[in-house]
């Protein structure tokens, strides 16, 4: 099944802050959430480890935002792509790493567990979020993490 991407979408970008900032964009069709777009920031400081580890962040972000993305728009149905957006938020939350930092009174671990953060809260249009998984609508109680 091809995604007919419209043209323009509407978006919002939260700043996640670990060892560098990890910026995440969610886009949104007439369904809910699309597709995921992540980039890694400058690190907080510089050397040759860091501009290293940087890199690789950066690539791990984009590869798990493609995926995520993509998995998105092969859904099926609106409650097939609900399921995905509960299943990734899961799977990606709690991911340990070396580059933590608290978001929102939340200890972030990595930007997996970012990503997986951010899907789980499910941001409107208006850039709302919440990260109180017991108030989510799609994740419910919080009983694996």
């Amino acid at each position: 099944m091809k995604y007919n991407r419209p043209d323009s979408l509407p978006s919002i970008t939260l700043k996640i802050t670990l060892d560098v900032h990890v910026y995440i964009t969610v886009s949104y069709d007439e369904h809910g959430i699309c597709e995921v777009f992540s980039q890694g920031g400058k690190a907080k400081s510089k050397s040759d480890d860091k501009a290293k580890i940087e890199a690789d962040l950066k690539a791990h972000a984009e590869a798990i935002s493609r995926l995520i993305s993509r998995a998105l728009q092969q859904a099926r149905s609106i409650e097939a792509r609900e399921d995905i957006l509960k299943t990734l938020a899961k799977t990606l939350r709690g991911i340990q790493g070396h580059a933590g930092g608290y978001n929102q009174e939340v200890f972030i671990h990595s930007v997996p567990d970012a990503i997986g953060w951010i899907l789980q809260g499910c941001p409107n249009r208006e850039g709302n979020l919440t990260l109180d998984t017991k108030k989510h609508p799609l994740i419910g109680e919080d009983d694996d993490n």
